[in-house]
């Protein structure tokens, strides 16, 4: 598979608001425009309290942007193993061991089954 570069237009969104404040002292909007943008998303609200504190509040939301890649070019091989059983010989200092192993095991077998067999004789 290929590296992909996925190129994204850029996006923006703007409000330009003109606040004004009447003669009892509340805080209207004169003039308000705003642009979206094709994937940003903006709404405002204005709070005005008792004490006469406004506030502006924009929210802009972004639209999750979903690319589909399109795999190109993809190939998938199977392959195909096979169990290969290999022999190979065994050196002659490995088979000393190999020997002198199994002998002293046995030695080690018929002592501890003489030493049983004697202690459940007596």
């Amino acid at each position: 598979m290929r590296d992909s570069i996925i190129t994204i237009p850029p996006d923006s969104a703007w409000l330009y608001a003109w606040l004004e404040c009447d003669s009892v002292g509340n805080v209207l909007i004169r003039q308000l425009e705003q642009k979206e943008g094709e994937r940003i998303n903006t709404s405002y609200t204005l709070n005005q309290d008792t004490s006469g504190v406004a506030t502006l509040r924009l929210l802009t939301t972004v639209d999750m942007l979903k690319k589909a890649i399109e795999v190109r070019d993809k190939e998938i091989d199977r392959l195909k193993t096979n169990a290969v059983l290999v022999e190979a010989k065994i050196p002659p200092f490995k088979q000393f061991l190999m020997w002198t192993g199994g002998i002293s095991l046995i030695f080690v077998a018929t002592y501890i089954f003489i030493k049983l067999y004697l202690t459940t004789k007596n």
